[in-house]
């Protein structure tokens, strides 16, 4: 009877231990969800994030570019205006220059009809 009851022991103890893996197991994947699911939701986050500084450095740079275009014109205007000053000097200068020239040749002019 003893052996009995020390079988039956075991047994009981055998039952409570696969009670105690299976309830542990459980309670391990139970966690493992939760840090898979966690981890998801930190990658997911993360990728947002990404997604967002993304769109703000496209944002940022367009905005550079469209400056430096407006710099560029800008300039370009600048430069065809001072272009057009210097153009017009000249000729302003090359018409004094001609007028002048045809002053002086109307003087040689009138100063050899002179001599005759």
């Amino acid at each position: 009877m003893s052996c009995l009851r020390i079988c039956l022991c075991y047994r009981c103890k055998l039952h409570f231990l696969e009670k105690s893996a299976q309830k542990a197991l459980c309670n391990l994947e139970k966690s493992a969800q939760k840090a898979l699911c966690n981890l998801e939701k930190s990658a997911q986050k993360a990728l947002c994030n990404l997604e967002k500084s993304a769109q703000k450095a496209l944002c940022n740079l367009e905005k550079s570019a469209q400056k430096a275009l407006c710099n560029l014109e800008k300039s370009a205007q600048k430069a065809l205006c001072n272009l057009e000053k210097s153009a017009q000097k000249a000729l302003c200068n090359l018409e004094k220059s001609a007028q002048k020239a045809l002053c002086n040749l109307e003087k040689s002019a009138q100063k050899a009809l002179c001599t005759f």
